[in-house]
């Protein structure tokens, strides 16, 4: 039984999803190609490891042959700044040399800046192109997901600028919401000083 499809862009989408679905057409190749495995994809930061952050948490995952003997190669941590340093710490340890991060609200932000300052560099990921992938129910389980992704590079980097424009943008923002604020604040204290 076919259910009606109302709008052109639902037709276009149920027809799309008939065509990737059809592995055998009647001319021409195959449209779906065989997934390729993991396993045999190259490598390409062998040193690379994945953080998810959440509300009080961020999950860090890194290599299996990296980890400790005996010690899962996930680990979490607080958001606070001593358990930040841990974290960087560790990666230091496990001799990381590139993170993947999902970006997330602005609890990203410190963390970026830290792993930044100890020369780790950082992979700032949108969470909806990666998101999409079923199977993974955890934040445990989505980081380790995202280290095995950025193993084999297959995340793409969100833009970041650089130290010095982000400090001018950040004060013409600052600078942009002063002039807006400024009449009103005028306004108060031209009401307060009235007796």
């Amino acid at each position: 039984m076919r259910m009606a499809i109302s709008s052109p862009a639902a037709r276009r989408n149920a027809k799309n999803a008939l065509m990737l679905n059809r592995t055998s057409p009647v001319k021409g190749p195959p449209l779906r190609q065989p997934p390729v495995e993991m396993e045999k994809l190259e490598p390409i930061h062998r040193r690379a490891a994945a953080s998810t952050l959440v509300l009080r948490r961020t999950y860090v995952a890194v290599p299996p042959e990296v980890a400790a003997p005996g010690q899962s190669p996930v680990r979490v941590f607080g958001v606070f700044s001593e358990q930040q340093d841990t974290l960087v710490e560790w990666l230091r340890s496990c001799q990381i040399s590139t993170v993947a991060m999902e970006a997330t609200g602005i609890y990203w932000l410190t963390l970026y800046d830290k792993l930044e300052g100890a020369g780790i560099e950082v992979y700032l990921v949108d969470p909806h192109g990666v998101k999409a992938v079923p199977g993974r129910k955890s934040d445990w389980m989505d980081c380790q997901w995202l280290q095995k992704l950025h193993t084999y590079g297959l995340l793409q980097r969100a833009f970041r600028p650089d130290a010095p424009i982000r400090r001018l943008r950040t004060l013409t923002r600052q600078r942009a919401n002063w002039c807006v604020r400024r009449p009103a604040s005028s306004n108060t204290w031209r009401r307060l000083c009235v007796v």
